[in-house]
């Protein structure tokens, strides 16, 4: 995908490059559930179809991740600090204030939840 300043993602997330290369802040409407939305983002980011990605829910337990975010966000910043996960060989950081932010993982950072095929395949 282009750096590219616009916004891209469906009625249900708004990705925007922050600036870095390979980084992305990621919105929610609310009515998609975190962990889908991370799997819609990085499809986008990847130029592929997210039913091309593995299932999201065979690498993370929805529930435990959406009740983590959820107390991230509720709690005050010096109880609970970011959530950081690796997912599709992307980084994913949750911070206090309920941003999300996306970026590619660096080769060799360590194991990924899932993987997933790349777009130049």
């Amino acid at each position: 995908m282009d750096q590219q300043n616009d916004e891209i993602g469906g009625d249900a997330i708004q990705l925007r490059p922050t600036g870095a290369e390979g980084e992305y802040t990621l919105t929610l409407d609310g009515g998609e559930g975190f962990c889908s939305a991370i799997a819609m983002a990085i499809a986008e980011i990847r130029g592929c179809d997210p039913l091309e990605l593995p299932p999201i829910y065979d690498v993370l337990n929805p529930d435990s991740v959406n009740d983590v975010v959820a107390s991230i966000v509720a709690a005050d910043e010096a109880a609970v600090g970011p959530m950081t996960i690796r997912v599709y060989d992307h980084v994913v950081t949750v911070d206090v204030d309920g941003s999300v932010t996306l970026r590619e993982a660096d080769v060799g950072s360590g194991p990924a939840l899932g993987s997933a095929p790349s777009s130049e395949e």
